[in-house]
């Protein structure tokens, strides 16, 4: 996996041991988030996705800092090769600003290529927290693709 960093935006791409098809499953699936979402380290409670442009997703989760959501809404859809969607944390009270994820999955080999750009991010303790937060999920999506 590899990480571009920026002061405002993250960049990630990674390469996974399954096609283009089986991974946009695995990012947009309800059941199959719950099994990535978070790493190791997070129990996700609950998903709801209305997979079009347009649709909302909500992703809740558990970890040692307590409980937290994720919302936003899908700008781009093309199965299965890009996803477009805002992004709002919810933690401990306090609302994070409004991002924006885009993720390119594309055929290489016999796997999947992953591109994912997530920002613009407001200020760099928040930035840092996603940082470790994707990381942590590519490591649970990768066991899940090996």
């Amino acid at each position: 996996m590899n990480l571009a960093e920026s002061s405002e935006t993250l960049r990630f791409s990674l390469r996974l041991a399954a096609p283009p098809a089986r991974v946009f499953a695995l990012w947009t699936e309800p059941a199959a988030i719950k099994r990535w979402f978070g790493g190791f380290e997070t129990e996700v409670e609950w998903v709801g996705i209305d997979l079009r442009v347009g649709g909302v997703y909500r992703i809740v989760v558990l970890d040692e800092a307590g409980p937290s959501s994720v919302t936003g809404e899908f700008l781009v859809v093309e199965p299965p090769t890009r996803l477009r969607y805002t992004w709002i944390l919810e933690r401990g009270g306090e609302r994070a600003p409004a991002t924006v994820v885009t993720v390119a999955f594309s055929a290489s080999g016999d796997g999947t290529a992953l591109e994912l750009e997530h920002g613009p991010f407001v200020d760099e303790p928040i930035r840092q927290l996603h940082a470790a937060g994707w990381q942590a999920c590519f490591q649970a999506l990768q066991s899940l693709t090996a």
